[in-house]
């Protein structure tokens, strides 16, 4: 949300990332200024504007053998994400999370919040999903079927509250 344009390159850049999804048009909006310095980057996509369905019809031509086979040949040594810090002491950096990083955070998180991850409860997220803990509930709530909110604004997060009413809420310790 709060990036800027020349931060964004940066990214994008460091990362080698060919394709991107933004939020929407003001997302848009800043890589749209960067795009030209950004010679890897060969797809632009965009949340809004019928962009799931039209992703979801790019894979029609993929056959569930071959969804299959990329599905059961990812390891836990694969890249999963790249999380980049907020860079509050110099260029954002960032942090190479493997399928087994999440797979294990994911394990001590089920095992110590086990009340979270049931089909009966609810949670609301406000943290960004560039947070690794916000990614942890999210992948731990979607597993085990849980109900999942995301207050996208914190200046909303009362109304979100209300409206969604979660069993549990849950921020880091400076929030």
């Amino acid at each position: 949300e709060t990036s800027s344009a020349e931060q964004i390159a940066w990214i994008l850049r460091d990362s080698g990332a060919r394709a991107v999804v933004a939020e929407g048009a003001d997302h848009l909006a800043r890589i749209a200024e960067v795009r030209g310095e950004l010679d890897q980057l060969n797809h632009v996509w965009s949340i809004g504007d019928n962009a799931i369905n039209t992703l979801t019809s790019l894979g029609d031509d993929i056959s569930d053998e071959e969804l299959e086979k990329r599905r059961t040949t990812a390891t836990p040594l694969d890249l999963a994400t790249l999380i980049y810090t907020s860079g509050t002491t110099g260029r954002p950096k960032g942090c190479m999370l493997t399928h087994g990083n999440f797979m294990f955070e994911l394990g001590v998180a089920v095992d110590e919040l086990e009340e979270l991850f049931t089909e009966d409860a609810s949670t609301l997220l406000f943290l960004p999903l560039a947070h690794v803990f916000a990614r942890i509930i999210q992948i731990g709530c979607i597993k085990s079927r849980t109900r999942l909110g995301h207050s996208a604004d914190i200046k909303n997060l009362l109304p979100d509250l209300q409206e969604f009413r979660p069993m549990f809420i849950l921020a880091v310790p400076r929030v």
